[in-house]
């Protein structure tokens, strides 16, 4: 049963403190509807996709991008620079499995999805192995212990469009997906934006922002979806451009208001909304959020930032963004193609507190970034490589690392840059570092923390790739975190070049890439990365393509904190299903796991080498699904192991690494 959607403007006020502003606006969200995927019926899947891009010559945001993009190429020929070992360092990281996203029609025919123009691949993956990721306008799940995917929209079809999903509250134009996985709550977040843009006036009532919080870790069993309207401050405006992150206790998404479609002249602000998300996994019938307004900096509007979430999971109270200049804000800027400036921006408490407070300081980069010009295929194609916004980042150990697309100054290609902003309290400092490929054009990056000690700032970051003789595909780099980068490791490599598009004037040299790039750490399995990337279909249309890698060897943060467990004692021989989460941990473990029957269960703290440390508790469990959590304060940092065993079986032996 559908509930009415409603936006209540509870409060709102001004603060303003030194060189920093903003407003905050406390609204309540009613809940929109809570629906079961296993019951969506999609028989015929109505999709349209427009395949005309913009003019070079009109005037709008892409079409000023693709004529600064033709005038700084003129400027700055691309250049054939020799082969660097210099520059791998360290080993790559390691490629563990790869797929496609297929179906199989009624004909018994094995098809790979389409991806969209452009893919904005977004990710996640739980502890126990479900996948979920979406592009444009459809929603994909995998069961990977069973190898099956797990949304079955008809008898043949394994994908579910966003309208479908959202039961109708949506209206004609869904887009920009975002997935995010809760190791804390086990579950996941879709967010998708929708809108009917038909003209200004339907853009600016009909914008909104669909959010999904998931009931269990499995994406087929029921969500609680909620609407958030795309113009809050009723000022005339939409909302594109989605960006979302975890703490601890709550979600936050930054969103873009425009007026237009222009994100010169259109622009308003950057938006960021805090949400209780317990109440969304719940499905509370109300979401108590705050809207954070008019964030200035010596008096200027910041433009599009980044959310930054801990790396090794959900954290806080507080929460990081991160701000540059990769957004053009006139028609006239002549430095759209340089800058070297950063913001950091911090929310510094929960809605509950009720004292948060915003914080902005900036700083300038070591190196400047670059409007990136478009990448190269085969047959003279190109696709669109878009500005220099920040794509990924995360927090750790006092660090907040960044990635973006620029231009690789060495080659006049498109390259990726990687930030190191440190010194958090202030004065910031940001260390940059640009990645490129003496043969391949790199672009819309991503990156998940790698590290398991605590002083590890390790990372893997991935990236879609191309060339005039390397078909559309997807590769990653590892950071070792103290200067170190590997060689470009290609995970994916393209069947075809892209060739979807035209411009209106019969053009079809010019693509899509983007706009995101997929990827998560694996929380329950240190030094493991998912990522979500682009490729080339023999069909010569995009695809979207899963590869899993594993961090290198490393001396600085070995795979084993001290000993690694001797092979006397083995994990994961429990019966039943079971998963350990965060981990590694410093304070708090949780384990998630399975009974047969009911028993009598003992849990004990093992060492590497069999020795029980602590004998925890012994105590009745009941058949099906439980949890067991424990304080871990008082261990020494290493490998250890939690066994619980019954009088009938051995339920599980989970290993963990009690961290720095």
């Amino acid at each position: 049963m559908r509930i009415t959607f409603i936006l209540v403007l509870l409060c709102s006020f001004s603060i303003v403190k030194a060189q920093v502003g903003y407003q905050t606006h406390k609204f309540e969200i009613t809940k929109s509807i809570t629906v079961d995927p296993k019951e969506i019926r999609e028989t015929f899947s109505p999709r349209v996709t427009h395949l005309e891009a913009p003019l070079p010559g009109g005037k709008s945001y892409k079409s000023y991008l693709r004529r600064a993009k033709e005038k700084l190429a003129s400027e700055h020929p691309i250049q054939i620079p020799m082969e660097n070992a210099a520059r791998a360092n360290v080993d790559p990281p390691n490629l563990v499995k790869g797929m496609g996203l297929t179906w199989v029609t009624g004909a018994n025919t094995t098809i790979v999805h389409d991806g969209g123009t452009p893919n904005d691949n977004s990710f996640a993956i739980s502890n126990d192995g479900f996948l979920l990721t979406a592009w444009n306008s459809s929603i994909y799940a995998h069961d990977l212990n069973a190898d099956t995917a797990v949304l079955w929209s008809n008898k043949f079809y394994n994908a579910i469009s966003f309208s479908s999903f959202a039961q109708g509250i949506t209206v004609h134009s869904n887009f920009d997906p975002k997935i995010l996985f809760d190791p804390i709550e086990n579950k996941f977040v879709l967010l998708f934006l929708s809108v009917d843009r038909s003209s200004v006036a339907t853009r600016n009532s009909t914008s909104k922002t669909v959010i999904g919080f998931s009931t269990t870790s499995n994406p087929s069993d029921p969500w609680n979806l909620y609407e958030i309207s795309g113009n809050p401050l009723n000022n005339q405006t939409w909302s594109d451009y989605p960006a979302i992150a975890f703490t601890k206790d709550e979600l936050f998404f930054t969103i873009n208001l425009l007026t237009g479609d222009d994100w010169i002249n259109d622009f308003q602000r950057t938006v960021v909304w805090q949400i209780d998300k317990k109440s969304g996994f719940r499905g509370d019938a109300n979401l108590t959020t705050q809207l954070w307004d008019s964030i200035t900096y010596q008096g200027k509007f910041l433009r599009y930032f980044r959310p930054i979430q801990t790396g090794a999971g959900p954290a806080g109270p507080n929460m990081y963004f991160v701000s540059n200049v990769g957004i053009p804000v006139d028609w006239g800027d002549t430095l759209i193609h340089s800058s070297d400036s950063i913001w950091l921006i911090e929310v510094d408490n929960t809605i509950a507190s009720g004292s948060a407070k915003l914080h902005v300081k900036g700083g300038k980069a070591n190196l400047r970034y670059h409007t990136p010009p478009d990448a190269r295929q085969a047959d003279g194609h190109t696709l669109f490589s878009n500005d220099a916004r920040v794509l990924g980042g995360f927090y750790h150990g006092g660090q907040i690392q960044i990635v973006g697309t620029t231009r690789d100054t060495t080659t006049n290609r498109t390259g990726v840059y990687h930030g190191i902003i440190s010194n958090l309290n202030g004065p910031i400092n940001v260390n940059m570092h640009v990645i490129g490929d003496p043969k391949l054009d790199l672009g819309f990056p991503n990156i998940a923390y790698t590290g398991i000690k605590s002083n590890a700032h390790s990372s893997i970051i991935g990236f879609d790739h191309s060339s005039p003789t390397d078909f559309a595909g997807h590769s990653a780099v590892y950071y070792n975190g103290s200067g170190g980068y590997s060689k470009v490791e290609i995970l994916k490599r393209g069947d075809n070049y892209v060739d979807l598009l035209t411009d209106g004037s019969g053009d079809r040299t010019y693509e899509r890439w983007g706009d995101y790039f997929g990827i998560q750490r694996v929380y329950n399995d240190p030094k493991h990365v998912w990522m979500a990337g682009y490729y080339g279909k023999t069909d010569k249309r995009p695809g979207i393509w899963l590869s899993k890698v594993k961090a290198p060897e490393d001396i600085n943060d070995p795979d084993t904190v001290g000993q690694g467990p001797p092979v006397a004692i083995q994990e994961n021989t429990s019966v039943s299903k079971s998963n350990v989460f965060p981990n590694p941990a410093n304070f708090k473990v949780n384990i998630e796991f399975e009974m047969n029957q009911d028993g009598l269960v003992a849990f004990q703290i093992v060492d590497v080498q069999g020795k029980v440390v602590k004998e925890l508790i012994k105590t009745p469990v009941k058949q099906g699904k439980n949890e067991f959590s424990f304080f871990i304060i008082d261990l020494q940092p290493g490998w250890y192991f939690v066994r619980a065993t019954s009088e009938h079986e051995l339920v599980f032996n989970e290993k963990f690494v009690r961290s720095e």
